[in-house]
């Protein structure tokens, strides 16, 4: 429209006057230009171009580039009826770099197999990598597994509480292993006798509960705990002692040496239930409770002293580690089932 006023008034008008009427001119045309970049873009039914749609402006860009039009696609004639096989030009933007978080998404990919996860992860170079984690199961044991523990009563035999215990142990249908003192066994051989006649193990506690054993010299040694080992078989004939067990479980290597060698296996205990020191019942089991483990060896008294405690305990224990899946067995037995270390510690007060 402005080159048209400009053409017709050019044989009235000077040039002077022609270029100064151009800002006249245009101020309307700008001022309406910006004012419809303001306004939303809007469909004319009777306009073929829209001048606002983004394939308008790349044309008009491409017309100001000097690229040809032939290479931009044809314009429809009408918005509504726009060919679907038109595609607009996507204008590339500048590349920004991706943050961190967007980087560091984590993919998880479950797999509920055999207890094994396995963790798909994109890592800060846009690779994949793999980390198969650790399936962490409960350390929980089956209600029907069988467990082992091992009863063991020292300081013996007692005329008193001997008798009582050997008479809950047969009514319970269980069996235990007595390490006898020698002296004992010398003033009561009938206990001897009916402790293996019940079906339980003998075994040896050393002649006069030395503490200090392992420090004497080999022939007192041998005197303490070889002759104990030779009066048991003597009152049972036909009995083997498998078992010796240091007076407080004190020993060196060299007196397990000693007795290794006279045929006997060296046995501590992995429960000490402190039941010499008379603690009450409810300790004694609450002791019983937190150190036994499958395989566990269970030290008692049944001489030594007052041991009333020691049998109330056990007519609530046996029933209680009978009903836990537990299997009354032998030493031997109990320390090739145990998962836990057997630890020596004072065991008796023996008078």
């Amino acid at each position: 429209m402005v080159v048209s006023i400009v053409l017709t008034s050019r044989e009235t008008l000077p040039m002077k006057k022609r270029i100064a009427l151009l800002p006249t001119l245009l101020l309307p045309i700008l001022f309406a230009t910006s004012l419809s970049s303001t306004l939303p873009a809007k469909a004319d039914q009777n306009c073929p171009v829209n001048p606002n749609s983004q394939l308008h402006r790349v044309k008009i860009a491409a017309l100001l580039s000097g690229t040809p039009t032939q290479l931009l696609p044809s314009t429809p004639a009408n918005n509504a009826t726009a060919s679907p096989t038109v595609k607009p030009i996507a204008i590339s933007q500048p590349s920004r770099k991706t943050s961190k978080r967007a980087t560091g998404v984590s993919l998880r990919k479950k797999v509920n197999k055999l207890g094994d996860k396995r963790v798909l992860r994109k890592t800060k170079k846009g690779k994949k990598s793999s980390k198969k984690a650790r399936a962490v199961t409960p350390a929980i044991e089956a209600e029907d597994e069988v467990k082992y523990v091992a009863l063991t009563f020292d300081d013996g035999p007692n005329p008193t509480y001997t008798p009582k215990i050997l008479a809950l142990l047969k009514k319970e249908g269980v069996h235990a292993t007595f390490f006898v003192i020698g002296r004992q066994a010398k003033k009561y051989p009938e206990l001897v006798e009916q402790i293996v006649a019940d079906g339980h193990k003998v075994a040896d506690h050393t002649m006069n509960h030395d503490e200090q054993l392992y420090k004497r010299s080999d022939a007192r040694i041998e005197q303490e705990v070889l002759g104990t080992k030779t009066l048991i078989e003597s009152i049972v004939p036909g009995t083997t002692v498998e078992y010796y067990r240091a007076p407080a479980g004190n020993m060196n290597r060299h007196e397990r040496r000693l007795v290794a060698e006279w045929g006997m296996k060296s046995i501590n205990w992995s429960v000490d239930t402190k039941d010499w020191q008379r603690p009450g019942v409810a300790t004694i089991l609450k002791t019983v409770k937190r150190q036994l483990r499958n395989g566990g060896i269970i030290l008692m008294h049944d001489a030594g002293g007052d041991r009333t405690q020691t049998i109330a305990a056990l007519k609530k224990l046996i029933p209680k580690l009978k009903k836990d899946g537990y299997e009354f067995v032998f030493p031997s037995t109990a320390l090739a089932a145990r998962k836990a270390p057997v630890v020596a510690a004072n065991d008796d007060g023996q008078d």
